[in-house]
């Protein structure tokens, strides 16, 4: 069994699937480790047991148009479809339109200063005593699209993120989900060798020149 590389990947999410893709096309041999035993990361589809409709447990949505997506969409031939939303906020017993749900979010980020020292989004929230409604919409916005708590995100980062969330607004829903986009490059992956080892949690790494070599 191989035990030597040129690279090795961490996580099978789609950036790592997408990095072994590419750094096998490239002529290197690459290695694949996940901890968890399947692949996709934050994308988990499955199926109703009732009929064949597709069944998102994590990413449900692409949101905007981020390029990225949009190409390989395109390449693995995978449709995008079209999406209208409208957005409600709960007062006591009643629901109220939102005609701009991420108000919350450009209300906390006009606030930043780019140039001073990058902070926690919480921490941000605190340095600026934004009010305690905006703040938790704010964070609900923030944990559902990045799916990290407030405490561990950057606040410099979201900004750069907002730029693809917050220009765009549309929505679409992969055909079939967004599984079909993880085996597609799963499959180019291992067409060009790229290998993936399921239930491999890495807990030390060595950096040596001449390539990754695995230790139990």
């Amino acid at each position: 069994m191989r035990e030597h590389w040129d690279a090795a990947v961490i996580g099978a999410g789609v950036a790592g699937l997408c990095a072994a893709r590419a750094l096998a096309e490239a002529g290197k041999s690459v290695i694949v480790l996940e901890a968890n035993d399947r692949i996709g990361g934050r994308i988990s589809t499955t199926s109703s047991t009732e009929t064949s409709l597709a069944v998102e447990l994590g990413a449900e949505f692409v949101h905007g148009k981020p390029g990225p997506t949009l190409s390989l969409a395109r390449e693995a031939g995978v449709p995008l479809i079209p999406l209208e939303d409208r957005h409600f906020l709960k007062h006591g017993s009643t629901f109220m339109e939102m005609p701009n749900p991420w108000q919350p979010f450009e209300r906390v980020m006009r606030e930043l200063d780019l140039t001073r020292p990058d902070v926690t989004a919480a921490a941000f929230l605190e340095q600026q005593a934004i009010d305690p409604e905006t703040a938790e919409r704010f964070r609900q916005l923030v944990e559902g699209f990045e799916a990290a708590p407030i405490a561990e995100v950057s606040i410099k980062s979201l900004a750069t993120d907002s730029d693809a969330l917050s220009e765009d607004d549309s929505q679409f829903r992969v055909d079939g989900g967004y599984g079909r986009l993880v085996e597609y490059v799963r499959g180019r992956a291992a067409e060009r060798g790229a290998e993936i080892r399921l239930s491999s949690a890495v807990k030390r790494v060595h950096w040596r020149e001449n390539g990754p070599t695995l230790r139990r």
